[in-house]
């Protein structure tokens, strides 16, 4: 069967599998009544479905209109050829702007109402991400949470389209993700993203994705301050950083050096380091870093020190060396080192 693909312009967002062509104008998703409103029930035409179906959420009286983001989709012509449908854009949580929030005040689920007909839809899935990770994509990826989905069958439904049940464990102001995957004469996959605001509770810091390298590398300055924090974003900016540390610390034989030879270009497109450099005054205490979490505006780094009980008489300076995922660590962010009691 010959198949023709147009290749869109315009600017969708969804974390899906790149498609042929970046678009550069949101679609128009129709007259949905704004959020607080009740909304219409959705309608499908049985016949030629040339795009993906529109997504409404709703939770309790309130319902949005979802955005689409990416898919792609293929309808028949209704001579014997296909056309198929490609576009691809940005993250979700690079999108918050241009997000309707959908209050969910004491909601325990949230229902999916597709304008496509029962029986249509292959599979979903969905996840989500606190609201906080939003512009930070890099950093809020290895944090997103799966959603809990049941579909509804038209005996339950109170119409015969496609609807889903979504399970809300957590009521915090969140922005979601769908991913659908269609069947039937015009199919394809498609993906939707909404915001949702909820109830204000005490935010409980995030927990950040990370790894830890700790070197001894000495270097005894009269006068100086511990810990010292420092960020660094480039490849370019970790070499500067070496060669003026290096004057004062043994970067080299303490093996700093050639561990992070691989943190080149590519490695900061994707991660930045935090350096913290401590001083102990004896040799003996070592550390370890478990966690690291951001707290209203703060990098947290619990530092755990081990002190035996028997160590030497000589001081000690050390770097830690956190890579995170870059735009963990704003302009605006501080970086808190604390040393936790020993449990």
């Amino acid at each position: 069967m010959k198949r023709f693909f147009i290749l869109l312009a315009a600017l969708l967002f969804c974390a899906c599998a790149p498609k042929n062509e970046t678009i550069t104008a949101p679609i128009d998703l129709g007259g949905a009544p704004t959020s607080g409103q009740a909304s219409a029930p959705l309608t499908y035409e049985p016949d030629i479905r040339t795009k993906p179906p529109k997504l409404r959420v709703l939770a309790g009286e309130q319902s949005i209109a979802a955005t689409m983001g990416s898919y792609s989709w293929t309808y028949p012509n209704g001579d014997g050829t296909d056309t198929g449908v490609d576009a691809c854009g940005m993250h979700p949580l690079d999108m918050l702007d241009l997000l309707e929030p959908l209050p969910i005040g004491d909601a325990d689920s949230l229902t999916l109402s597709f304008s496509a007909p029962s029986g249509s839809l292959k599979s979903i899935t969905v996840r989500g991400w606190d609201l906080r990770y939003a512009g930070r994509a890099e950093a809020g990826e290895p944090n997103a949470f799966s959603a809990k989905v049941t579909r509804l069958t038209p005996a339950v439904s109170s119409e015969p389209i496609e609807a889903c049940i979504v399970a809300l464990d957590t009521r915090v102001s969140a922005i979601y993700e769908v991913h659908a995957y269609w069947e039937g004469d015009s199919h394809g996959d498609s993906c939707y993203a909404f915001r949702v605001d909820g109830e204000s509770a005490e935010e409980k810091p995030l927990a950040v994705d990370f790894s830890a390298q700790v070197f001894r590398t000495n270097g005894y300055r009269d006068g100086a301050q511990f810990p010292q924090t420092y960020v660094i974003r480039s490849a370019a900016e970790l070499t500067q950083y070496l060669h003026a540390a290096s004057e004062t610390y043994y970067i080299t034989e303490s093996g700093m050096a050639d561990a992070l030879k691989g943190c080149d270009d590519t490695f900061f497109a994707a991660n930045e380091l935090v350096l913290i450099v401590l001083e102990e005054g004896s040799g003996s205490v070592s550390h370890t870093v478990s966690e690291v979490a951001l707290d209203s505006g703060s990098l947290i780094v619990p530092v755990l020190r081990h002190v035996p009980e028997v160590g030497t008489c000589d001081m000690a300076e050390w770097h830690i060396v956190l890579t995170v995922p870059a735009g963990t660590v704003s302009e605006q962010n501080d970086i808190s080192v604390i040393f936790p009691d020993p449990a």
